[in-house]
């Protein structure tokens, strides 16, 4: 009993840490939470599925199952502080189970204190430590991953092994319903019941669990989107479920994913660098899985020369084999398919744990200690040189009593409205603030809906029922007094809005103005925070739309602008692909098409120019100069993806 109760304690005190470095982060106000966080759990429970189209682009669709939890408290008027600790606690669950498995793992004479530092280690990853306290659900969805693992180290149905597989799989299959990116640990787990001695009674059990957990918390809302729109899992995969409301093409994800061996083959060793883009947006060297290979490779080198295992106080937990080979299969999945940080938080996690069992039978107490804590410290050095503790943005924002703090104005509130977002942003969260049969839909940004292309007829039923109600959504275009916004900007946002046959009214423009308030313990929060930023007072806009005949300048310039573009992805196959992206007006003469799948735009200028713009910072890459025939003057330059 008092073995567990220090067990306890440890978990506690780790709790308590992952707590305060939650709330000394400040709170979070990420894009994706004004983009998508809030929006889909409330269309879920307001049944807004097939009402909206497009409220928040493409992320829509998303499962909003785990964003469930912040919204219940967001509406329910909690303190942000209270809101942000809930959330560190919760993400803190990771290290008490990543606890257990090093616990475990390791033999008995490296005690709580072993146990410890190998979950410390785990948890050295900027990925995890920059979650803590924030909206993104990329640790909650990996908890059922390191229970899956805890139970396969774990005594619990060790004598009934179809049962204990069953478990497993459910607990995995549960991962990959909430969160498709988590699907690469339960494809790798497949090596765990083939591993044991009935394969095919294991597999059959673990099947069955894996099938189980995926339809209990994806399968109620792969069916509600085949329903509404003809496809499980839309817009993914459309290419083989040929929704009409979107193109018939697969999403997948390239920002990072390596895209030539080399390059993949490679990936650990550029993981190591401290610079930015490798394997998500934030600077994030990543020593420990170096590390954990170099162990096992001095391990089988070892072993190999003196033909007997090494020096061990106690049999070494059987689970650590199928652990490594699921380990170095989710790490090949994960690069493959994505190459995102966000998407490994349960690798980079238990990697943790596994290089202190590598290194516990390597070797003698003593030296592993030493080398377990210079692990750790090089790790921790590393993240701490280069890396923010927030992904975006760097200085976290100040504490106030509500998370979101908006002033909408009444007739915003009062009356049914169809907001149209204009920007790539959809500042989605303020459904909440609208009247309940209002409309969202966000017509440009990751997918750009046109009329006569694939979602045109929910678009034009939606412009159709709330004609003389429709309005802009999208960030604020007046300057400080003035209640107009200036002509060029009305003039930018008609030629995006054209396309629709809709024009601005700059008469009938309303900011959205930030409210902030404060209490004692926002201000005993941001104690901890220190320095910290504030929301801009107007920064959102909305304004009245008016119906205008679509020109047909726009029809001659958007077919121009088609033969240009449709050449260019023709060119750079590899860098933009063809059937995704509609071409779009983007204001001052500029013809865009976005591309879901990667961190580039391309554009037209209208004139002789043909480039590539970057989602993350907007630099621009020429990719062709055209003639007065719209012919490029020589070969096309195409931009690399990250690999």
């Amino acid at each position: 009993m008092r073995g567990v109760r220090r067990d306890a304690a440890i978990v506690g005190v780790l709790l308590v840490a992952c707590v305060l470095l939650g709330v000394a982060g400040g709170k979070d106000l990420n894009w994706d939470l004004s983009h998508y966080h809030v929006y889909i759990a409330f269309s879920l429970l307001h049944g807004r599925l097939g009402q909206d189209f497009m409220g928040a682009s493409l992320h829509s669709y998303l499962n909003p199952l785990a964003h469930l939890p912040f919204y219940w408290m967001l509406a329910a008027g909690w303190e942000s502080v209270a809101i942000g600790a809930v959330l560190a606690l919760s993400q803190g669950l990771a290290l008490a189970l990543l606890y257990f498995i090093a616990r475990s793992l390791l033999p008995r004479e490296c005690g709580r204190a072993g146990a410890l530092l190998s979950t410390l280690l785990g948890a050295a990853a900027v990925p995890y430590v920059s979650a803590l306290g924030r909206t993104f659900t990329d640790v909650e969805t990996a908890l059922p991953v390191l229970a899956a693992a805890a139970l396969l180290c774990s005594d619990a149905l060790r004598s009934r092994p179809a049962g204990r597989m069953a478990a497993i799989g459910l607990l995995l299959g549960a991962a990959a319903g909430l969160k498709p990116t988590n699907g690469i640990y339960a494809l790798a787990a497949l090596a765990w019941p083939l591993m044991g001695s009935d394969r095919a009674k294991g597999l059959a059990a673990y099947a069955a669990g894996a099938a189980a957990g995926a339809l209990v918390t994806g399968g109620w809302w792969a069916f509600l989107l085949w329903r509404e729109f003809g496809n499980p899992v839309f817009p993914l995969f459309n290419a083989l479920f040929h929704s009409p409301d979107f193109p018939p093409v697969n999403i997948s994800f390239e920002r990072y994913r390596p895209r030539e061996l080399a390059a993949f083959l490679t990936a650990p060793l550029r993981m190591v660098l401290p610079e930015p883009g490798i394997y998500g947006e934030l600077n994030a060297p990543e020593l420990r899985i170096l590390l954990t290979a170099a162990a096992l490779a001095a391990l089988g080198v070892r072993r190999l020369v003196s033909r007997a295992p090494a020096a061990e106080a106690a049999p070494p937990n059987p689970a650590l084999a199928p652990l490594l080979v699921f380990f170095a299969i989710a790490l090949l999945l994960w690069i493959a398919t994505s190459f995102s940080s966000r998407y490994a938080v349960a690798l980079l996690l238990l990697v943790g744990p596994l290089l202190g069992a590598v290194l516990s039978r390597l070797l003698a107490r003593g030296a592993w200690l030493a080398c377990a804590l210079l692990a750790l410290a090089a790790q921790a050095f590393a993240i701490l040189q280069v890396s923010p503790t927030r992904l975006s943005p760097a200085d976290p924002y100040a504490w106030t009593r509500h998370w979101l703090e908006f002033r909408v104005p009444a007739a915003l509130a009062s009356e049914p409205q169809l907001f149209i977002g204009i920007d790539r942003q959809s500042y989605s969260f303020l459904v909440l603030s609208f009247h309940p049969d209002s409309r969202l839909a966000a017509v440009r940004g990751h997918y750009t809906v046109n009329l006569d292309g694939p979602g045109g007829e929910r678009l034009r039923s939606l412009l159709e029922r709330y004609e003389g109600r429709t309005r802009t959504l999208g960030g604020n275009g007046l300057e400080p007094g003035q209640s107009r916004p200036a002509p060029a900007w009305v003039e930018a946002k008609n030629e995006v809005l054209g396309r629709l046959g809709l024009a601005v009214n700059a008469d009938d423009c309303l900011p959205i103005e930030s409210a902030e308030e404060t209490d004692a313990l926002a201000e005993a929060a941001n104690q901890l925070v220190g320095v910290a930023s504030h929301l801009p007072k107007r920064f959102i806009m909305s304004c009245g739309l008016r119906r205008v005949p679509v020109s047909q300048a726009y029809l001659r310039g958007r077919g121009q602008a088609d033969a240009i573009l449709d050449a260019a992805e023709r060119a750079c196959p590899r860098a933009f692909l063809a059937g995704i992206a509609r071409s779009e007006q983007a204001g001052f003469g500029i013809w865009t098409r976005s591309y879901p799948n990667t961190e580039l735009d391309l554009a037209w200028d209208g004139a002789e120019n043909v480039f590539s713009v970057s989602q993350v910072d907007g630099r621009r890459t020429a990719v062709a100069e055209l003639d007065t025939n719209g012919r490029p003057l020589a070969s096309y330059h195409c931009p690399a993806r990250r690999s």
